[in-house]
């Protein structure tokens, strides 16, 4: 289970924040200081704009965005893209998920138990698998791949990192959970492809 805090951007943005306000306040001192001595401040104040323009990019954009993949995704969280999941229960037969698929149009389920917490995944070769063993009857909690073997993303994972991950599976998608183990949809390489392509125009 995950740690409980604030989500890194929005600690980054407070601190950011504060920086802005301790900037402000200190070039206020200096500057009213430097008028009371020379009574001339304005170039010195047009230099001080300078990084306080920075600071501010940095607060509303993390920074400028160039127009690179790796760089843009990472401004992306995975709800963004992520889609509703297809889930079965696990005491479902292989047969009943297979058919699921078909309706569904899908090759990749999720597997939930009684309580609605993501237990692992099935997927059309697992059912194929089942087949030829002659396990089409069996439940797909003997026959799925279990969660602790599911590579799968977090909420608020950037689009980045959910590629690399993509990378390391046999599979298209990935199931993304909460901290809780709670399902809370599905991701697709083809869905953040589409988005790279937009990205890119």
């Amino acid at each position: 289970m995950e740690e409980e805090g604030l989500d890194p951007k929005v600690r980054n943005t407070l601190f950011l924040m504060f920086g802005t306000i301790v900037y402000i306040v200190a070039i206020y001192a200096v500057l009213q200081h430097l008028q009371n001595i020379s009574g001339n401040v304005t170039g010195l104040f047009a230099l001080t704009l300078l990084p306080l323009l920075g600071i501010f990019v940095m607060i509303w954009g993390y920074g400028l965005k160039f127009k690179a993949p790796g760089i843009e995704l990472e401004y992306y969280p995975v709800e963004k893209v992520m889609k509703a999941p297809s889930i079965v229960r696990e005491n479902k037969t292989t047969e009943e998920a297979e058919e699921l698929m078909d309706r569904e149009k899908t090759d990749f389920l999720n597997i939930l138990d009684r309580d609605g917490l993501f237990q692992g995944i099935f997927t059309r070769a697992d059912a194929h698998k089942a087949r030829i063993k002659g396990k089409i009857k069996d439940k797909v909690k003997n026959l799925m791949t279990k969660r602790e073997n599911v590579i799968h993303a977090f909420e608020r994972e950037d689009l980045k990192s959910i590629m690399e991950k993509i990378g390391q599976t046999k599979h298209s998608k990935l199931p993304v959970l909460d901290k809780n183990n709670r399902l809370m949809g599905v991701v697709d390489s083809v869905d953040i492809n589409d988005l790279l392509s937009r990205l890119l125009k």
